[in-house]
């Protein structure tokens, strides 16, 4: 594959985006902040038997893991034991399985959107020159993976702005010598604005763009999506299999919208239940909420958008 297109995540009925091709290969996912059986925040290390028993399990070509609970800015207190987490569980994970190709998402650069645009780098290089710095220490990382994969991901309708974004994160991404396969999600991120936009799809074209835009500047791509339906008319799926078609692979199969042909027998759970009022209420997890393993209370973390 000269510019190969991974899948992470799936869809109603189990559909993948390309099963069985070498236009696209599905990826193994360990959520390390979400999967581990510790919290979040902490900087235990996993066990090593739970690292063994999962690697053993991994039946595809490449992997990545996803940390995003440590702070690895330079000047956080927990810096190194954030570096020494994913020393460890990388260096780990590649021992016992050194025939699989192993990524670690968002771990190189960290993601920036509003100090890469060409204004702020004008009007506050200082803090473009700190994002830079950060970037510097998380090279590290990359000695312990085999391809890079960093996350730009859509916020804003602002098309431009998204070009200029993941370019400068893209090229970051490249200091590391190592292939770079930037995660697109053809849904607006859970911390976009305005709030409205949070989980819908993005249009036809500008999806087009973000592949395009990756195809440029970039190795490959790892198209994550995970939704309970699919309509193989959705404009992201349209422009997804014309783009694959157009790298001169396989037209892509695509698969009818069948019923799931042995649904589950619980009924799934309203995406956005209203609780029943309480004296102290407890915060509400949606479907979209409990998969990302954030809630409303953390998700914090995850806005790029000014106050």
């Amino acid at each position: 594959m000269t510019f190969p297109i991974f899948s992470a995540g799936g869809l109603k009925n189990n559909v993948e985006l390309r099963p069985g091709t070498i236009a696209m290969k599905n990826i193994n996912m360990p959520f390390l902040h979400r999967d581990w059986d510790a919290d979040k925040t902490t900087t235990k290390l996993p066990a090593l038997d739970l690292i063994q028993s999962w690697a053993a399990s991994l039946t595809r070509d490449y992997a990545f893991v996803d940390i995003e609970h440590l702070d690895l800015h330079p000047d956080s207190p927990d810096y190194q034991a954030g570096i020494d987490y994913h020393e460890y569980v990388l260096t780990n994970f590649r021992e016992l399985r050194p025939d699989i190709v192993w990524g670690s998402y968002g771990s190189m650069p960290r993601r920036e959107y509003w100090n890469v645009q060409p204004d702020a780098k004008l009007n506050d290089p200082a803090s473009y020159a700190d994002w830079i710095r950060e970037n510097d220490t998380r090279l590290q990382i990359s000695e312990w993976t085999d391809i890079t994969l960093p996350s730009i991901y859509t916020f804003y309708e602002d098309q431009d702005g998204w070009e200029h974004y993941a370019i400068e994160n893209i090229l970051q991404a490249k200091r590391t010598g190592k292939p770079v396969y930037p995660f697109l999600w053809p849904a607006y991120h859970m911390a976009a604005k305005p709030d409205a936009l949070r989980f819908t799809h993005i249009p036809g074209d500008y999806w087009r763009r973000q592949l395009e835009v990756c195809k440029t500047y970039a190795d490959g791509i790892v198209i994550w999506t995970y939704s309970r339906e699919f309509d193989p008319t959705w404009p992201w799926w349209m422009e997804t299999a014309d783009f694959i078609s157009s790298l001169g692979n396989d037209p892509v199969p695509v698969p009818d919208p069948v019923p799931d042909p042995d649904p589950d027998p619980v009924p799934e759970p309203d995406p956005d239940p209203i609780p029943d009022p309480v004296p102290d209420p407890v915060p509400v997890e949606t479907f979209e909420e409990i998969w990302f393993g954030t809630t409303v209370d953390n998700v914090n973390k995850y806005v790029l958008h000014r106050p």
